[in-house]
């Protein structure tokens, strides 16, 4: 599966990335791999000899410790030579046999937001799943799209749509300025301005996340993920 690479950032997480390594050397489809790494040097030698050592011999990682994220996915997706992408965190993990599905899909869909499952850890081991978010948002207007638009808009990010899609978004999101929204959550509203957004028929998708993280996550939702407070931000540079 040549036509769609996987494109991620990490930083000092050398664990998280090997055991992504080791999913995709799993996996029968193969598909490019980037890695935007902002490591120490010792970290970055360690993921560097991971890289070099794997089965997988489409991955390439990229060291820059002083950019920004936005600024890591711009770089990385200029490198991208696939016609499609995909966005992963380092502790994601996608099964490449269904995303390969919904790839038949994606001329008359052009977005396709990536159904996933979320997989609670302690010290890497199982310990709860549940279903993941995903979104439809299929309106002619893309005024009205946005304005469907509630709550997680971060799953956004984990969704099927072609390289220059993700581009155009992710400049959006380097010229973004506002005290309220990230950059990356900017990038979700771009995507969802450029094309409708369409649900998988598949979880290809597999998030994990460590009960300590949950709790932050929890914190700062109830702090800014408001909903009439980022959509009249968002209105006021979109719309």
């Amino acid at each position: 599966m040549s036509n769609v690479t996987i494109f991620l950032t990490t930083i000092n997480r050398v664990r998280e990335v090997e055991i992504l390594i080791k999913h995709y050397e799993k996996q029968k489809i193969k598909c490019p791999i980037i890695i935007g790494d902002s490591s120490n040097k010792t970290n970055f030698i360690k993921l560097k000899k991971l890289v070099n050592n794997s089965k997988h011999k489409n991955i390439q990682i990229l060291n820059n410790k002083n950019i920004r994220q936005v600024e890591f996915f711009y770089f990385i997706l200029k490198k991208v030579k696939t016609k499609y992408a995909i966005y992963s965190g380092d502790d994601d993990y996608y099964d490449l046999s269904l995303i390969n599905k919904e790839l038949k899909n994606i001329k008359k869909k052009k977005t396709i937001n990536l159904k996933s499952y979320a997989l609670e850890l302690l010290d890497y081991k199982f310990d709860n799943l549940t279903l993941g978010y995903s979104k439809e948002i299929i309106h002619e207007d893309y005024r009205e799209r946005l304005r469907e638009l509630s709550y997680n808009y971060y799953s956004l990010m984990f969704s099927l749509t072609s390289t220059q899609n993700w581009l155009n978004a992710v400049k959006y999101g380097l010229n973004f300025k506002s005290k309220i929204i990230s950059s990356e959550i900017a990038i979700c509203f771009k995507l969802l301005q450029i094309s409708k957004v369409y649900k998988s028929k598949n979880y290809c998708l597999l998030r994990t996340y460590e009960p300590r993280n949950k709790v932050k996550i929890e914190e700062l939702r109830r702090k800014s993920d408001s909903q009439d407070i980022y959509q009249l931000e968002i209105y006021k540079v979109l719309l």
